[in-house]
C-alpha cells in the first residue's frame, strides 16, 4: 500500500477523532447554554416581578404619605380648635364664678323680704287686736300682705330656677370640660406617631 495514502488515513482518523470531540463539545456547549437562557429567562421574570412589586410599593407609599398629611392636616385643626375651647375656659369659669356670687344677694333679697312681709303680718295681726275701726285700712293691709306673699312665691321660684339653672349649667361645664381633656388625650396620643413619621 502506498506510503502517503496510508498516511493520508491516518490524518483522516485524527481530524475524525478531532471532529468527533469538538461535536461532544458542542452539544455539552449546547446543554449549557440552553440551562443559561433558562436562569437568564427565569431571572427576567423576578425582574419583572420585583419591578411590579415595587410600583406597587411606591404606590402604597404614596397613598400612606398622603394619610399621613391628612391626617396631619385634621390634627392642626383639631389643636387649634383645642386652642380656641382652652381660651374660653376662663370666660366659662368667671361665668360660673358670677352666678355663684349672685346667689347670696338674691338670698339677702329674700331675706328682706321676708322681713318687710313679717312686719306687714305683724301691723295688721296689732290692729285686728286692737278692734280699732280701720276696716278700710285692715283690707289695704291685707292686698299689701298678698302683694307681699306674691313677690315672695315669685321670688322663691325665681332662686329655685335660678340655683336649678346653675347646677345645669355647672354640671355640662363639667362634662364639657371633661370632654375637652379626653380629646387633648386622644389626640396627644395620635400625634406622638404621627409626628414620627
Amino acid at each position: 500500500m502506498d506510503l502517503a495514502y496510508i498516511e493520508v488515513l491516518e490524518t483522516n482518523k485524527v481530524l475524525r477523532d478531532e471532529l468527533n470531540s469538538e461535536v461532544n463539545i458542542n452539544i455539552l456547549n449546547e446543554k449549557k447554554i440552553r440551562k443559561y437562557l433558562y436562569k437568564l429567562e427565569q431571572c427576567h421574570k423576578t425582574i419583572s416581578f420585583q419591578d411590579t412589586t415595587i410600583i406597587a410599593q411606591e404606590s402604597e407609599n404614596q397613598e400612606l404619605r398622603s394619610q399621613v398629611s391628612k391626617l396631619k392636616k385634621c390634627l392642626r385643626i383639631a389643636l387649634e380648635d383645642i386652642k380656641k375651647k382652652e381660651s374660653y375656659i376662663p370666660y366659662l369659669e368667671q361665668k360660673l364664678i358670677n352666678l355663684e356670687d349672685e346667689v347670696p344677694f338674691s338670698r339677702d333679697a329674700i331675706l328682706k323680704k321676708l322681713r318687710l312681709i313679717s312686719t306687714a303680718s305683724n301691723r295688721l295681726q296689732e290692729i285686728a287686736q286692737n278692734n280699732q275701726p280701720i276696716d278700710q285700712r285692715i283690707t289695704q293691709l291685707q292686698n299689701q300682705y298678698d302683694t307681699s306673699q306674691g313677690i315672695l312665691n315669685l321670688t322663691r321660684t325665681a332662686f329655685t330656677n335660678e340655683q336649678r339653672e346653675r347646677r345645669q349649667k355647672h354640671i355640662k361645664y363639667t362634662k364639657w370640660k371633661d370632654r375637652e381633656k379626653n380629646s387633648r388625650q386622644i389626640i396627644n396620643n395620635l400625634n406622638q406617631p404621627i409626628f414620627a413619621l
